[in-house]
């Protein structure tokens, strides 16, 4: 995937570096990013792991920074969380593992289509 990413950004010529690395151990130092995208990944997470990439996330975050998380949701309704039911997870349980990490929860809701979610994870303070 990195090779892919690495290819795309070339021929969009978008000055980018892609760094292969495990969630519970970001490497890059504290207050870092202004904004960090964890996007269809928790669900594949032990909630220990979930747990201390969220503090990662928070860890790398500058003051200010965002953090938005985009996952399947369980609501029955739409093929996506039909195909990922086994797999999806509640909207409160990434609340909690944000909140554990010491984010503040911005807003979250649905991504636009039916059986994703989206949380906007915001570090204390955060306009």
């Amino acid at each position: 995937m990195i090779e892919h990413a690495r290819r795309k950004a070339a021929k969009a010529r978008v000055d980018a570096t892609f760094t292969h690395a495990v969630v519970e151990e970001i490497p890059f130092p504290d207050d870092h990013f202004d904004t960090i995208l964890c996007s269809l990944m928790f669900h594949h997470l032990r909630r220990a792991v979930r747990e201390q990439c969220a503090r990662e996330m928070y860890r790398v975050l500058k003051p200010g920074g965002k953090g938005l998380v985009v996952e399947f949701s369980r609501d029955g309704k739409s093929v996506i969380s039909r195909l990922h039911k086994h797999a999806a997870l509640e909207l409160s349980g990434i609340h909690d593992v944000l909140r554990s990490a010491g984010f503040d929860i911005a807003e979250s809701g649905l991504v636009g289509i039916q059986g994703l979610n989206y949380t906007l994870a915001a570090m204390p303070g955060s306009p």
